[in-house]
C-alpha cells in the first residue's frame, strides 16, 4: 500500500490521486524498476559491444565483431554498415585499375602515332577522374571515422549515403543465422 506525501493518508496503488487531499501520486519504484529491466538488454548490448564493434570499419577486420559477438544486434548493426564501405571501397578500386588500364592503352597507342592533342585530352580526363577517385576515397575514409565514431559512442546511426544501401544487408543477415545455428 502507498501513502500521500502530501497529508500521509493511505493511496491506492492504482490510483492517479489522493482521496483525501488530490494531489497527484507519484509512481512507485517497482514500475520504474520494470521500464529499465525492459531497456535493460538492449543497454547492456551496446555497452558490452561497443568496445568491438568499431573494427567493422576496418576492412578486413570486421570479421573480428562478426564472429566474436555474433550475438549482438549491436555489432550486426556496424559490422552491415562496414561491409556496404568495403564493398564500394573494392567496387571504386576495380573500376579504377579498368578506366586507368584503358586510359593506358590510349596514351600508348596516341604515344606510338605522335598524337599530341590525344595525349593532352586523355591526360585532362586523366586528372579529372583521378580527383573524382580521390574525392570519393575520402569520403569513404569520413564515413568509415563517423561510423568508428558512432561505434564508440554506443550510437545506432546510419552512414551518410552508405547507410541507404542495403544491398549486402540480407547477406550479412543470413551470415549471422548460419554462426547462431
Amino acid at each position: 500500500m502507498a501513502f500521500c506525501k502530501n497529508c500521509g493518508q493511505p493511496v491506492d496503488e492504482n490510483a492517479n490521486n489522493c482521496p483525501n487531499c488530490g494531489t497527484p501520486v507519484e509512481k512507485t519504484a517497482p514500475q520504474a524498476q520494470t521500464v529499465a529491466a525492459q531497456n535493460a538488454p538492449a543497454n547492456d548490448d551496446v555497452q558490452k559491444n561497443k568496445g568491438l564493434a568499431w573494427l567493422a570499419y576496418f576492412g578486413i577486420l570486421l570479421l573480428i565483431p562478426l564472429f566474436a559477438r555474433k550475438d549482438s544486434e549491436y555489432c550486426k548493426f556496424h559490422v552491415k554498415q562496414g561491409v556496404t564501405t568495403l564493398c564500394v571501397s573494392i567496387v571504386l578500386w576495380i573500376i579504377r585499375m579498368i578506366i586507368n588500364a584503358v586510359l593506358g592503352g590510349i596514351v600508348a597507342s596516341m604515344v606510338y602515332s605522335y598524337n599530341r592533342v590525344g595525349l593532352t585530352v586523355v591526360g585532362i580526363i586523366a586528372a579529372i577522374l583521378g580527383f573524382v577517385f580521390f574525392a570519393v576515397s575520402v569520403f569513404i575514409i569520413v564515413c568509415d571515422i563517423i561510423g568508428i565514431v558512432n561505434a564508440v559512442k554506443g550510437e545506432e546511426k546510419e552512414l551518410p549515403i552508405f547507410g541507404k544501401i542495403t544491398v549486402l544487408h540480407p547477406l550479412v543477415d543470413k551470415i549471422y543465422a548460419s554462426l547462431n545455428k
